[in-house]
């Protein structure tokens, strides 16, 4: 029996279906973020700020040595910012308000944030504390919102725009 190479010792591994698969995600669209949230049975928040928290918490966004049958424990975090209220805009200032923040993995695919960046989140309420879902597809979370993202969905609240069912 002859011995592989190295190269296509590599080649076999990636082929044999060993090696982990790439993760497969829908492009982030905040109109149908914000049509899921609103057909939810479950109420939501739409929140524009920045969260502090203890980043070593989370997993991180890949995480080969993480247990693959259990779902990372959730984390404390304060958010800073402001929520699309009635008026359909982002207002009243939010500050240090306790959330907490909910990682989930597919495979070693996890979905993560670092403290500090400017986000636009849609949080699932659990009686008076919004659940952030980090998920490794983004849908729920959207780092470095652009100025249309933040226009859109209050067109959407408003009525101004047609987002879903």
């Amino acid at each position: 029996m002859t011995a592989l190479t190295p190269v296509a010792a590599s080649l076999a591994l990636c082929l044999s279906g060993g090696a982990a698969a790439a993760l497969s995600c829908m492009p982030a669209d905040v109109t149908r973020s914000y049509a899921e949230a609103a057909a939810a049975e479950e109420g939501y928040m739409i929140l524009h700020g920045t969260l502090a928290f203890d980043a070593g918490q989370l997993p991180g966004a890949y995480a080969s040595d993480l247990d693959t049958a259990v779902q990372p424990a959730p984390v404390a975090a304060r958010f800073t910012g402001s929520y699309l209220g009635a008026t359909g805009r982002f207002t009243g200032a939010m500050e240090s308000l306790p959330v907490v923040l909910e990682p989930r993995c597919a495979g070693p695919y996890c979905g993560d944030v670092a403290p500090g960046e400017d986000l636009l989140a849609f949080a699932r309420m659990e009686g008076d504390v919004p659940h952030f879902e980090l998920s490794p597809c983004p849908g729920k979370l959207f780092r470095h919102p652009r100025d249309e993202d933040l226009a859109q969905v209050t067109a959407c609240f408003t009525g101004a725009a047609t987002c879903g069912g």
